[in-house]
Formats: C-alpha cells, sequence, structure tokens
C-alpha cells in the first residue's frame, strides 16, 4: 500500500511545504518541496503546486 502525505510549516512570513510518499515498510520518500509567501496569492501558488504535484505521472 502506498501512502502520501503532506506537511505544512507556517510562519507570519512564509509557507514551506513537503508533499511524500509512504510505503508498505513505512519508507517515507520526499516528492516535492516548496517555500511559498503567507500571502493570498502564496495560497494560490500553494494550490497549483499540488495540483501539479499530483498530476505528475511519477506521484501515482
Amino acid at each position: 500500500m502506498l501512502k502520501y502525505s503532506v506537511g505544512l510549516d507556517v510562519s507570519s512570513k512564509d509557507i514551506h511545504a513537503c508533499i511524500s510518499a509512504i510505503d508498505a515498510e513505512q519508507k517515507v520518500t520526499v516528492i516535492s518541496s516548496k517555500v511559498i509567501n503567507n500571502t493570498p496569492k502564496g495560497f494560490e501558488i500553494l494550490i497549483t503546486w499540488i495540483e501539479k504535484t499530483e498530476s505528475r505521472k511519477s506521484f501515482h
């Protein structure tokens, strides 16, 4: 079984985001990470980044 995890570290200035895959042996592999400004525009960028990462063939 493969699971996915999204981690967010939010501060007043920025958001550190990470998408990881977790395999059956509980090995965690980082798929993508990004630092985004903590602004309304930053949230738009975050959503777009998640959608693009999700649609990548290696993510599925």
